[in-house]
């Protein structure tokens, strides 16, 4: 399967999911009711399906994620306040901001977030590596 048959097929998830969410009042999981609160089958397939929708969460979120148009590129670099923002952007990250980065040796983007301890660093990148001048993109 291509790149954009997956696209294609994960549309129509994202689709059915969002339904299941506006169903339960836009919020995941979504609760699964029992008919026979007595029945051990019932509330086995309550328990296995709940986790399956909370785990579908994290799978609408991540196409969400994708679908978003990248907002902001560039390299990251130290501004006046000492915080690190995306260069000819005024784009400024702070802890918990979402970012992918470009990892070099992979030769691919990274997504993760900003974090800061002592100094700001990106976790997917670790905390003792630098990011001044690492290539940097957001969405919105």
């Amino acid at each position: 399967m291509n790149i954009h048959e997956v696209e294609k097929h994960l549309k129509q998830v994202t689709s059915v999911l969002n339904e299941m969410k506006m169903r339960n009042r836009n919020e995941f999981p979504v609760g699964v009711e029992l008919d026979d609160y007595e029945d051990p089958e019932s509330k086995f397939k309550r328990d296995r399906y709940e986790k399956i929708l909370a785990s579908l969460e994290g799978v609408l979120s991540e196409i969400q994620w994708i679908q978003k148009p990248i907002v902001h590129e560039g390299y990251l670099q130290k501004n006046e306040s000492d915080r690190y923002e995306i260069s000819g952007t005024y784009r400024e990250l702070t802890s918990g901001s979402g970012v992918e980065y470009y990892d070099e040796e992979v030769k691919t983007w990274i997504k993760s977030y900003v974090e800061h301890h002592n100094d700001y660093y990106i976790v997917a990148n670790g905390k003792d590596k630098s990011i001044d001048g690492l290539l940097v993109r957001t969405r919105s």
